[in-house]
């Protein structure tokens, strides 16, 4: 790696698994400092140990990113623990068997899935931006996904997701 992220700080949130662990991996490799702001304490300590593992900075943070107090929390960790934060990558999400066509879906469906998947984003800007300023400027990344564009039989995750690409539009 050529260390593009020498010496920047990079609050993942959803870095327990999946694309956020692998985001976590090559952050590090690539000389971040991470901060790895995830819901599930196991995966979360194990995406911290194989950043460690492999040389590189790593801090855990058990974060709800549907709880502000605790989006909050993990903001200050990276900024405690490291001194400033340059990249807020927003990967914390995804989609729940029984979203449906919106006739057929549950409100219960509705409230976790925009709270995780729309919400969750937002939280993490309202507390990360600030920092990122104070630090400088930085970088700000929300994953989205195709459903938003082309729509899915997941109604409401197609819908979370296209909000995330208007905050993210918004934001620039």
């Amino acid at each position: 790696m050529t260390g593009r992220l020498e010496g920047k700080v990079a609050l993942i949130s959803g870095a327990g698994a999946g694309i956020g662990r692998e985001a976590a991996k090559l952050f590090a490799a690539e000389g971040a400092r991470v901060v790895i702001a995830e819901i599930n304490p196991d995966l979360g300590q194990a995406t911290e140990a194989m950043v460690r593992g492999a040389g590189g900075e790593a801090t855990f943070v058990r974060t709800d990113v549907t709880d502000e107090d605790q989006v909050r929390g993990a903001v200050e960790t990276a900024t405690e623990a490291y001194g400033s934060l340059n990249v807020l990558y927003n990967c914390a999400g995804g989609s729940i068997p029984e979203d449906a066509p919106v006739t057929e879906v549950g409100m219960d469906v509705w409230d976790f899935t925009m709270s995780l998947d729309l919400k969750g984003p937002f939280l993490c800007c309202r507390h990360g931006i600030p920092k990122l300023v104070e630090a400088g400027g930085g970088t700000v990344v929300n994953m989205s996904s195709t459903a938003a564009l082309m729509g899915m039989r997941m109604h409401v995750y197609s819908a979370a997701k296209g909000g995330v690409i208007s905050l993210t539009k918004a934001l620039a």
